[in-house]
């Protein structure tokens, strides 16, 4: 929100610029010619000045996101020459703006461990067709496996734990109960039954569990995921 309102900001301010420059800067013989922004594209003749400023702040956009669509532009001599000058600006800003979004969503990405894995999948898919002699894939194949996947890197919290957080500064101690009171609590509580309230209360049991832990995909509607059998 603060670099929109500051892109805004900045647009407005620039467009003013731009009026006044128009409005003020030009030569008389110009203006006599209709050789300025402001009489070439009519905004003397706009009954507003709301409206002249949505058309200056729509130009002054264009300039500051280098994109120049070309229906407004600066007539005379000296309007070109402030146009430059302010365009040279406009990239450094743009830019600034820009790297800032980027760097906004990369770090959310990071912190939310939402990494996209979809080219690594389809080209690992793509491989798996050489053992099928060219044949392509069937469809419903490909959906489950890409469904699985997705599942799976979203909800795996043990990868999370080793790559993607600062765990590694802290104690093991502290790791530990956090792993049993925080992280899994939910899993650790609704199986409850299943782990007993004695082993709920060793931290050290508790994370050697979770940590074997994978995440995985079950359709109760699918009659070959009603039954979950591993062997050992």
């Amino acid at each position: 929100m603060r670099l929109i309102i500051i892109a805004i900001m900045i647009t407005y301010f620039i467009g003013c610029i731009v009026y006044f420059i128009s409005n003020e800067f030009n030569l008389d013989e110009d203006v006599e010619n209709n050789n300025t922004f402001i009489t070439a594209f009519g905004l003397g003749d706009l009954e507003s000045d709301k409206s002249r400023l949505i058309v200056c702040s729509y130009f002054a956009l264009t300039m500051l996101s280098t994109v120049g669509y070309g229906d407004y532009y600066p007539m005379s001599s000296r309007e070109m020459i402030a146009a430059v000058i302010i365009m040279l600006a406009c990239v450094a800003i743009f830019s600034f703006i820009m790297s800032s979004f980027l760097e906004i969503i990369s770090s959310y990405n990071q912190k939310m461990d939402t990494v996209d894995k979809s080219d690594e999948l389809d080209r690992w898919l793509i491989s798996l067709e050489r053992y099928t002699k060219g044949t392509p894939i069937n469809l419903s194949l490909i959906n489950d496996i890409t469904m699985d996947v997705q599942y799976f890197n979203s909800n795996d919290r043990v990868n999370y734990l080793k790559n993607g957080s600062n765990f590694d500064a802290l104690p093991e101690k502290i790791i530990k109960e956090m792993v049993g009171d925080f992280i899994f609590a939910d899993i650790f509580l609704q199986y409850q039954r299943f782990f007993r309230p004695e082993f709920l209360k060793e931290k050290e049991f508790l994370y050697d569990v979770a940590m074997g832990f994978l995440p995985r995909r079950f359709d109760h509607t699918n009659p070959a995921d009603k039954i979950i059998y591993e062997e050992d």
